[in-house]
């Protein structure tokens, strides 16, 4: 009975509403990320409701080992041979939580990446907030990942992790 349940959530549908109070919190865009072969998928956005925003469409599709949320993915799910990170490197992501990029995949965006886990702490996904590299000062940063770990880990509780 708990695996049929546990294989029935729905990580859109638990991190929806934290997405949200992100959004909300931190004015910054928020996206959900799922690994689908070589390539990860945005299934869910809440744009940040400003002039200036990084926005992505739900459905859009990247190399799976790009970006913020790439380097999560690469960490948890790469073959080294296949990412442009170092043992090190993705160890490092691993022990931290999180990655910040600035400049990464768009010149003048930048993001804050976290993995969501599910049951037997295997990766589901990836949440990012994404917005204009200029509101990531170092000290934004330390609030925005105050936030953003906390609803990470707690989506990923709802999801079963026992983190």
């Amino acid at each position: 009975m708990a695996k049929s349940f546990l294989t029935s959530l729905d990580v859109r549908a638990i991190a929806q509403p934290y997405m949200v109070a992100i959004r909300d919190q931190l004015q910054q865009s928020v996206n959900l990320f799922l690994a689908q072969g070589d390539y990860r998928i945005c299934i869910e956005r809440v744009a940040a409701d400003k002039p200036l925003r990084h926005d992505i469409k739900i459905g859009t599709v990247y190399p799976i080992f790009k970006g913020a949320a790439g380097k999560i993915f690469g960490a948890y799910l790469g073959d080294f041979n296949d990412t442009d990170m170092s043992a090190g490197e993705s160890a490092q992501i691993r022990h931290d939580g999180y990655v910040v990029t600035r400049g990464n995949r768009v010149p003048d965006a930048a993001s804050i990446a976290v993995p969501i886990f599910s049951f037997g702490n295997k990766l589901e996904a990836v949440m990012t907030i994404s917005g204009p590299i200029g509101d990531y000062t170092e000290e934004r940063v330390k609030e925005y990942l105050s936030v953003v770990m906390a609803l990470g880990q707690t989506i990923s509780k709802q999801m079963g992790a026992t983190l």
